[in-house]
């Protein structure tokens, strides 16, 4: 009831369009999405997922309390009822080798997502990641120069995966984009 008032009142505003709502995968229940349903049919809402991650190892290492499969699931339940469903992934997280990070396109691309975010780890001083970087650095991928003059130049990433679905990554200006890297696909 409180979500709802939130939102109603938002969406009475002057100038508001539509919501747009970053959240977890485990704070979203049925009886959430037939709000967010009912609201789309005057308004544009689309939620966004804190994916993190498909590995639920690495899940569980950064202690996010669910898994990938109730993401998956809350993805599905959202797509189901027509809403737009987007998705935020981390790169980076101890523990998740450079191959693993490639694969994980792979994986979220079976999705019902309508877009796609892709950050690298930040640490902050004073958290607990960031001490546990300091300890142990090797179990972090850093992406550091070489990442940023690649982003900087503009050049195209690009990969296969398994299904033969060709992917490029675009990062036209860095600091515009402020490190998010934009996905585009494409099937050959």
């Amino acid at each position: 009831e409180t979500l709802e008032n939130i939102y109603r009142q938002a969406l009475d505003s002057r100038g508001i369009v539509g919501l747009v709502i970053g959240t977890r995968p485990d704070c979203v229940d049925d009886d959430k999405l037939a709000l967010l349903q009912e609201l789309s049919q005057k308004h544009h809402v689309m939620v966004e997922y804190g994916i993190e991650s498909v590995y639920n190892k690495t899940l569980r290492r950064v202690n996010r309390c669910h898994t990938f499969e109730e993401t998956a699931d809350a993805i599905y339940r959202t797509a189901k009822r027509g809403l737009p469903a987007g998705g935020h992934m981390v790169f980076g997280l101890p523990g998740e080798s450079r191959e693993e990070m490639l694969q994980s396109s792979g994986i979220i691309s079976k999705l019902p997502l309508t877009s796609i975010k892709f950050h690298q780890l930040q640490l902050f001083k004073g958290t607990a990641m960031a001490d546990e970087y300091h300890m142990n650095p090797g179990v972090f991928k850093v992406f550091e120069n070489n990442l940023q003059h690649y982003l900087r130049t503009g050049k195209q990433w690009e990969w296969m995966n398994e299904n033969d679905e060709y992917y490029d990554f675009y990062q036209y200006s860095f600091d515009e984009f402020y490190g998010q890297l934009v996905l585009s696909r494409e099937i050959q």
